[in-house]
């Protein structure tokens, strides 16, 4: 379960890449993820834009192991903080 939610993660987060870099950075604020845990979101959603013919795959390796850096407490509020935005059922997933 906690894969099927981390590349549900990976791809909202790659999907809100495209919005106002400064609204995402308040609203994982607002969650509670620090501001250590947003600069690291922000720099690795920046650093790593989707690319066309880009595989999946190693962008959700690359998206793990960058929430692996984070601290429990962050990557708890990032993950509810997801969720919230995204709740089950949504996308059609199984």
């Amino acid at each position: 379960m906690f894969k099927l939610f981390t590349v549900f993660a990976f791809v909202a987060a790659i999907a809100s890449a495209h919005r106002n870099p400064e609204q995402m950075k308040a609203e994982m604020t607002a969650a509670g993820v620090s501001a250590a845990g947003v600069t690291t979101i922000t720099t690795f959603m920046e650093s790593h834009k989707p690319q066309k013919g880009g595989s999946r795959e190693t962008g959700k390796a690359e998206f793990d192991a960058m929430l692996a850096t984070l601290s429990e407490t962050d990557r708890s509020a990032f993950q509810k903080m997801m969720q919230n935005k995204h709740p089950k059922g949504r996308g059609g997933q199984k």
